[in-house]
């Protein structure tokens, strides 16, 4: 005698068995499309690494679109609100992140390097991080352009004039081990202008920093213990109205010495290597300042800066030369 199951029996069985697709195929397309290998903190989310920004977005629509709640999913994020569809993250290789309400974009871990601060100067809010938290002591008479722009959607124009984007102490701008590049366009070089600066242990010496001089030689500064400000100077020259490439790292070389290298257009211009550590202030961090000097208002940048980013480490030059090519796609990186 062949049994039967009755109209509730049944109604369960496909209920239970659609459910089963259905958690089945999430987790196949999260584990291929979100690449999310181990759970992680709901506002920590890490989104996936796409070999495209057309490929990152379509697969954050499919992922939302599906809707299934999860430990992991993008319904559990958002506490099982609406999700608003993604940005568009302008580089390869970038990531998406949901944090504090919104979508977020950077690297995450995807190549290049560990990134943890990315001034993209893409809104008009010119202090907003668009990787971390960040947040900017003030940015007076410095501005958003987009008519002049290198990378993205905007740049930032400063007058020269003593004002600049100051990012507000945090301890991790002060690492023992970073790489930061950015882009620049001065309008004058005649007041030798420092675009980059940590306040260093005394007043009126930088951590690290970045300055050029009238005949457009670039210098990468740090005072270490021991010593008054060093520097590394470039064999190269940068111009005035032209865009420019500049990057600088600092930590353990292939030998174990500690080094410190400029960047030129992506290319490593200059080195040398440093034998006693950085001298920070102690024991409350400073601020960083970005196209201003950190005592003398006439020797500000006078110009246009553009995609400034931060790492925790030396990333390799051919990484460096990927970040400046996301500017100028005829710089060569092949013999790197």
């Amino acid at each position: 005698m062949q049994s039967q199951l009755n109209p509730s029996s049944q109604f369960k069985f496909l209920k239970t068995l659609i459910q089963t697709l259905v958690g089945a195929l999430f987790f196949g397309l999260l584990s291929t499309v979100a690449y999310a290998t181990d759970p992680l903190p709901l506002n920590e989310f890490e989104a996936g690494k796409a070999s495209s920004a057309s490929e990152v977005n379509e697969n954050f629509k499919l992922l939302k679109d599906l809707a299934v709640s999860s430990a992991n999913s993008i319904n559990s994020i958002t506490s099982g609100g609406t999700v608003p569809a993604p940005p568009n993250c302008f580089g390869a290789n970038e990531a998406l992140r949901w944090k504090d309400g919104a979508w977020i974009c950077g690297t995450f871990g995807a190549a290049p390097g560990p990134l943890f601060a990315h001034y993209t100067f893409d809104t008009t809010d010119v202090g907003r991080d668009s990787v971390g938290t960040y947040t900017t002591f003030d940015h007076n008479d410095v501005t958003q352009t987009t008519t002049d722009v290198k990378v993205g959607t905007g740049a930032l124009s400063s007058p020269g004039n003593g004002s600049g984007l100051r990012i507000a102490a945090d301890i991790d701008f002060e690492p023992d081990t970073f790489t930061i590049a950015f882009w620049l366009k001065p309008n004058t070089l005649s007041n030798g202008p420092f675009i980059l600066a940590h306040q260093g242990k005394s007043s009126g010496l930088r951590a690290y920093g970045v300055y050029a001089r009238s005949d457009g030689k670039v210098f990468f500064v740090t005072t270490n213990v021991g010593t008054f400000e060093t520097s590394v100077e470039s064999s190269a020259t940068i111009s005035v109205g032209t865009w420019t490439h500049i990057a600088i790292s600092y930590g353990p070389d292939a030998n174990g010495d500690t080094r410190r290298t400029l960047y030129i257009n992506g290319m490593s211009n200059n080195s040398n290597v440093v034998t006693s550590e950085l001298e920070y202030s102690s024991p409350l961090p400073e601020k960083t300042y970005f196209g201003q000097h950190i005592e003398v208002n006439s020797r500000s940048f006078d110009g246009v800066l553009d995609d400034l980013r931060f790492y925790r480490e030396v990333i390799p030059e051919a990484d460096i030369c990927a970040v400046a090519q996301l500017g100028d796609a005829s710089i060569d990186c092949s013999g790197l």
